[in-house]
C-alpha cells in the first residue's frame, strides 16, 4: 500500500512541475456507507456498513468547463448480513481505489462553483475479513463507476458520490452475484496557490 502511495505522490509532483498553470492537487476525507448489491443470498437482508475514506488527487484542467481528476483513495467497503434471528454478520473489504473522474463545472463563479463528476474506478483489495475471521474468497481486482455532484468554495470542496460496482467480487460460489456499492460524503482541500479559472 505504501508503494502505491509513493508512486502517486511522485506522479503528482512531476505533473505539477510540467503543468503548473493547469494542474492542482488536493486531499479528500469523508464518510462512506457501503453495502452489497446483486443476488444469491436467499432470505437474508443486507444492511450498510460505515467507514471513513481518505485520499489524494490531482486535477488537470482541459478547458474552462472540463477537467480530468485521477485519485487514489483508501477505504473499507462491505455490508452487514442478517443471518438468523436478526443476528448480523459483518463483512469488511479494504480497498485501494483509483478513480479517473471527469469534472464538469456547471458555471464559473468566483465564490461558489457547482460541479458534476463521473468516471470509472479500479480497486485493489488489500484485505478482507468478517465476523468469523479473514476471508479468502474475495477477488483482488474490483471495478466500478462513480457519479456525483458537489460545490467548491475557496480551496474547499463538498461532494456526494455514489460508487456502483460492476464486478462480482465473491469467489466462494457460482450462485452468488454480489457487487459493491457505496455512498460517500467528502470534504476536500485544494493545495493550489490560486484558483483555476
Amino acid at each position: 500500500m505504501k508503494k502505491y502511495g509513493l508512486v502517486f505522490f511522485s506522479l503528482m509532483v512531476s505533473l505539477s512541475v510540467l503543468a503548473q498553470d493547469k494542474l492542482n492537487t488536493g486531499l479528500n476525507i469523508g464518510y462512506v456507507s457501503s453495502t452489497f448489491i446483486g443476488s444469491g443470498i436467499p432470505h437474508k437482508d443486507l444492511a450498510p456498513n460505515s467507514s471513513a475514506i481518505i485520499g489524494g488527487y490531482f486535477r488537470y484542467r482541459l478547458n474552462d468547463k472540463f477537467s480530468i481528476q485521477p485519485e487514489i483513495d483508501f477505504y473499507t467497503k462491505g455490508s452487514k448480513i442478517n443471518t438468523i434471528d436478526n443476528l448480523y454478520e459483518y463483512v469488511y473489504l479494504k480497498y485501494l481505489e483509483i478513480p479517473v473522474l471527469f469534472v464538469f463545472r456547471v458555471r464559473n463563479e468566483k465564490k461558489l462553483q457547482p460541479i458534476i463528476i463521473a468516471g470509472p474506478a479500479l480497486s485493489i483489495n488489500t484485505g478482507a475479513s468478517g465476523s468469523r475471521g479473514y476471508l479468502n474468497d474475495v477477488k483482488t481486482i474490483d471495478a466500478g463507476f462513480i457519479a456525483g455532484a458537489g460545490i467548491e468554495v475557496w480551496k474547499l470542496s463538498f461532494q456526494v458520490r455514489y460508487d456502483y460496482g460492476v464486478v462480482r467480487f465473491d469467489k466462494s460460489s457460482q450462485d452468488l452475484n454480489l457487487r459493491n456499492s457505496a455512498l460517500s460524503v467528502l470534504v476536500g482541500f485544494n493545495f493550489a496557490n490560486k484558483r483555476q479559472p
